[in-house]
């Protein structure tokens, strides 16, 4: 820091590799900091504010203790003490607020959510949207008449409800790229519910990862927990791909429903029938709305 001398110091997912100690030697050197969020561990331990299938905000009011109690972080109480101690070592040391200057976010859901959990004043919290440079993309108005989901494979992603909805669609079908520690429980579940019109495919790169974007009808992002803004989207539109995403988090932000795709509240991707409705929706304007003129 003293060789370098910077004017401006900006630090993103500092949590594990480099520590927040960082921080204070900026501030010992009198570099104001900016910090990028994009995820919410500087207000929960474990990084989502979600664990066992539900949204959970059980810590807000600094009562950390609470991720020993629900077992949250990554399903270990090993783990859930030692983040809950970081947590309460950080909010004793007033780490965040004490030597950030400002806060940026990509979604405006993740910085009220923020303001909601600290208090309206007690840090600078700006909203920058996300960075994206669309101008390395082509708009593809082609389609073999499949749905992407793209993305991890766990078990706040809502694939696993997904599935269940596309077992109620049997002339859709869905190709799923990725991996993640739920790729085994889904394939069961697929091969157990007999569910024949999805793919898995894995990790997925390169000229293939472009075909297989530039001929879908449309992305869907079915998160359960509140995802902050997923890049796959600005991907999607920026390839002429509509997205069907749920109303957690940051997501509805970017969708014009009708124009860029379509949001689905949190109550429908949890009851099969009605998800079914909007995969059908989606499904049908793929056909003759999304993917006639694009949306590049």
């Amino acid at each position: 820091m003293e060789d370098f001398k910077p004017d401006l110091v900006h630090v993103f997912a500092i949590y594990v590799t480099i520590t927040p100690s960082i921080l204070d030697a900026c501030r010992e050197e009198h570099v104001p900091v900016v910090m990028s969020c994009n995820d919410y561990k500087h207000i929960c331990p474990n990084y989502r504010l979600f664990h066992h299938g539900k949204i959970c905000e059980d810590c807000k009011g600094g009562k950390f203790y609470k991720a020993v109690v629900n077992n949250c972080c990554k399903h270990s109480i090993g783990v859930s003490v030692v983040s809950a101690l970081e947590s309460y070592f950080h909010d004793f040391k007033n780490i965040w607020k004490k030597n950030i200057h400002t806060f940026l976010f990509e979604s405006q859901f993740m910085m009220n959510k923020t303001e909601e959990f600290w208090g309206k004043g007690a840090a600078n919290l700006e909203f920058l949207g996300k960075p994206f440079n669309a101008t390395q993309f082509r708009v593809s108005t082609n389609t073999s008449g499949y749905i992407l989901f793209l993305g991890r494979l766990s078990d706040e992603k809502g694939v696993d409800i997904l599935l269940k909805a596309m077992k109620e669609v049997p002339d859709a079908k869905l190709k799923i790229a990725g991996s993640g520690t739920h790729r085994v429980f889904l394939e069961q579940f697929a091969r157990t519910e007999k569910i024949t019109n999805i793919e898995f495919l894995g990790s997925v790169h390169g000229e293939d990862l472009e075909t297989l974007f530039n001929n879908c009808s449309f992305v869907v992002v079915p998160s359960l927990w509140h995802e902050n803004f997923p890049y796959v989207m600005m991907e999607s539109f920026a390839r002429g791909k509509a997205v069907l995403g749920s109303d957690k988090g940051g997501i509805p932000e970017y969708i014009i429903p009708g124009e860029t795709g379509y949001i689905f509240s949190h109550i429908i991707i949890l009851n099969c029938s009605l998800y079914k409705g909007t995969l059908e929706q989606s499904w049908k304007s793929s056909s003759n709305g999304f993917e006639s003129e694009g949306i590049g």
